[in-house]
């Protein structure tokens, strides 16, 4: 039977706790560009766990993920990784000022969602995982 919008609200009603808990993993989480370590060890072991291969670097953070079903075409979605440092509540911290842990948390949500419910992509799905998308530092002119 193929998948119908009936089985994503459903999903979505029935993993609410969980879809909250990987939002407020990410958000207590958060690390500044080019140092989202934990962040990406996070999202490669979550990967894992749904079965998506992915890839990382070497020489930085960050990943991208692949799922292919078929010959179809290449669709690609983005998320940032990267908190600003920032004066929060008294205290200079890391903070996801800019909701990247909730775009983080809707991607990869969004992937174990339609892997569960039985959806096979027509052609490749590529997730990125973009760090430093804010670094903070003035650009000089």
């Amino acid at each position: 039977m193929a998948m119908q919008f009936k089985d994503l609200i459903k999903w979505a009603d029935d993993n609410r706790a969980a879809v909250m808990e990987t939002y407020r993993y990410l958000h207590e989480t958060a690390e500044i560009s080019w140092g989202e370590i934990k962040t990406t060890e996070y999202l490669c072991r979550r990967l894992n766990e749904i079965d998506i291969s992915f890839q990382t670097f070497a020489d930085h953070t960050g990943v991208v993920a692949s799922w292919s079903g078929g010959d179809g075409p290449v669709i690609a979605l983005r998320a940032d990784m990267d908190a600003l440092w920032q004066y929060v509540d008294g205290t200079w911290k890391a903070n996801h000022s800019c909701g990247h842990d909730a775009h983080m948390t809707m991607v990869l949500e969004a992937l174990r969602c339609l892997k569960e419910v039985g959806y096979r992509p027509p052609g490749k799905l590529k997730v990125i995982f973009q760090p430093a998308e804010e670094t903070g530092k003035a650009l000089k002119s």
